[in-house]
């Protein structure tokens, strides 16, 4: 096991889908804008060439993750809507998941436009 089997499990959708929204989005987004927070406050105060890498590969990291995030969680939606009707039918909690990753991806695009 490990991370990065961890890792491989929920980008096929293969953790429950309570597992790949509280822990995987929530929990983990939670801890990456605690990290963020903190990188930002001994950074950003300072402009330095170097300080700009390391904000920009914080960045970088924080799309990688959330791409992983909601593929997983998608996948994982499928998974219990064919575990619950037999079927991929956009309804119930897999239903409310891929509503709020819709809206994710909604956001990003604004704010990648505008």
């Amino acid at each position: 096991m490990g991370i990065p089997s961890y890792v491989i499990r929920h980008w096929k959708g293969e953790h429950s889908l309570a597992v790949s929204f509280w822990i995987n989005i929530v929990l983990i987004s939670l801890v990456y804008r605690a990290i963020t927070i903190i990188i930002g406050d001994m950074y950003l105060n300072d402009f330095a060439t170097a300080n700009h890498y390391i904000v920009s590969s914080v960045d970088v990291i924080g799309w990688i993750i959330g791409v992983w995030q909601l593929v997983g969680a998608w996948r994982a939606s499928h998974q219990w809507e064919l575990r619950k009707y037999g079927k991929i039918k956009f309804g119930g909690w897999g239903g409310l998941v891929k509503v709020y990753i819709i809206f994710c991806f909604i956001f990003v695009f604004h704010r990648i436009v505008y």
